[in-house]
C-alpha cells in the first residue's frame, strides 16, 4: 500500500502567503486577484482563518452567482461560526481528466469521449490540465500542460478493453495534481463506476482525496441495466464528489453532454470563497467537519457543494 503524503513544508509556507493575500483583499472589500505564481488551493487553512470555496446550484444544476454573505450559514463541528470574509473566485484551474477505458465502457465509450472533449473545450487559455486513462492499470497519457487542446487530441482512436482500476487511476491523478502550483486543482472522473482491479483500497483513496485540496467532479456514464459493481461504483463516485466539494452528473444520451459540460465548467470556476475562524479549542492535526448551508427567502431546493471538513494545522 502506498504511503500518501501531500503536504511539504514549502507547500505549507506557500499556502500561508496566498491566504494572507486573499484575506487582506477580502477584508478590504477588493475583488480576489488571480494568482500568477502562488497556488490557490481548493480548501485551505492558516493559523487564524479557514477558506472554503463554495458552489451553489438550483434543482436544474444552474449555478447561482448573486448570493450575499447573509444567505450562508457555517458550522464548524456542531458550533455555528461567523463569516469573517466573503468574496468570489474565478481562478484558473488545473484539471486532471481521469477516463475509464475498460471493457465495461465498450458501448458507452462514445458518450464518455464526447463528455471529456466537451468539458476540455470549456477550459480557457489561463487553465492547464493533464490526462489519466485506465483499464487494468492507470496510465498518465498526457502530463501537466498549458496546451489543453492536446488533451482532447490524445483521445483519438481510444478503445475499451481490460479490467477496471478506477481507484488506482484516481490515486495517480491526485499525486500528479501536485504539479498544479498556481492553479486551483480539480479532477474530472469519467466512468461507469465499477472497480475490479485496483490495489488501492477505497478508504485510502478517500483519505488521500480529503488531503489533496482537490475538488472532484464525476460523470457517470450508465446504461439502464447496470452490473452490481457499477451500482456500488456510482454511489462511490457520488460520495467522493460530495466529500471533496465537487458534483456528480450522469450521462445517458449524447444530447445531455453539452449542457452537462457547461454546468461543470460553471461549477468549477464560478464560486464563492467563504472564510471563518476556527474555535480556539480545536486540536492541531485533527479532522474537523464543516457544514455550509444556504437560506434564500422564496427560493427552495438550492444545493451547496463544499468540502466536508479540514485538517486543523
Amino acid at each position: 500500500m502506498p504511503t500518501w503524503k501531500f503536504k511539504s513544508d514549502a507547500t505549507l509556507c506557500l499556502r500561508k502567503l496566498v491566504f494572507a493575500a486573499c484575506c487582506a483583499s477580502l477584508v478590504a472589500g477588493q475583488p480576489l486577484q488571480k494568482p500568477e505564481s502562488a497556488g490557490l488551493t481548493s480548501f485551505s487553512t492558516d493559523a487564524n482563518l479557514v477558506l472554503v470555496p463554495v458552489t451553489v446550484t438550483d434543482r436544474y444544476g444552474k449555478t447561482i452567482s448573486d448570493l450575499k454573505p447573509e444567505h450562508f450559514r457555517v458550522s464548524d463541528g456542531s458550533k455555528p461560526r461567523d463569516i469573517v470574509s466573503f468574496g468570489r473566485v474565478d481562478a484558473p484551474v488545473a484539471m486532471g481528466v481521469v477516463l475509464d477505458l475498460s471493457t465495461s465502457m465498450h458501448r458507452k465509450l462514445p458518450f464518455a469521449l464526447a463528455a471529456a472533449r466537451a468539458v476540455i473545450d470549456t477550459l480557457s487559455p489561463e487553465d492547464a490540465g493533464y490526462l489519466v486513462t485506465f483499464d487494468k492499470t492507470p496510465e498518465l497519457r498526457v502530463g501537466f500542460t498549458r496546451d489543453v487542446e492536446s488533451l482532447g487530441e490524445s483521445l483519438l482512436f481510444s478503445t475499451a478493453q481490460g479490467n477496471t482500476a478506477l481507484f488506482d487511476a484516481i490515486g495517480l491523478a491526485l499525486r500528479h495534481g501536485r504539479e498544479g502550483k498556481g492553479f486551483r486543482k480539480v479532477l474530472l472522473v469519467i466512468s461507469d463506476g465499477g472497480d475490479n482491479r485496483s490495489r488501492l483500497m477505497e478508504s485510502d483513496l478517500v483519505s488521500a482525496a480529503l488531503e489533496a485540496d482537490t475538488q472532484i467532479y464525476c460523470i457517470g456514464v450508465h446504461e439502464r441495466l447496470r452490473a452490481r459493481d457499477e451500482v456500488a461504483g456510482a454511489h462511490f463516485m457520488e460520495r467522493l464528489a460530495t466529500l471533496t466539494g465537487g458534483l456528480k452528473f450522469d450521462v445517458r444520451t449524447e444530447g445531455e453532454v453539452q449542457s452537462m459540460a457547461h454546468a461543470i465548467s460553471l461549477a468549477m470556476k464560478d464560486q464563492y470563497l467563504i472564510g471563518f475562524k476556527p474555535h480556539d479549542e480545536v486540536v492541531s492535526g485533527k479532522w474537523r467537519k464543516v457544514r455550509i448551508s444556504v437560506d434564500v427567502p422564496g427560493i427552495r431546493s438550492l444545493r451547496v457543494s463544499a468540502k466536508s471538513g479540514y485538517f486543523n494545522p
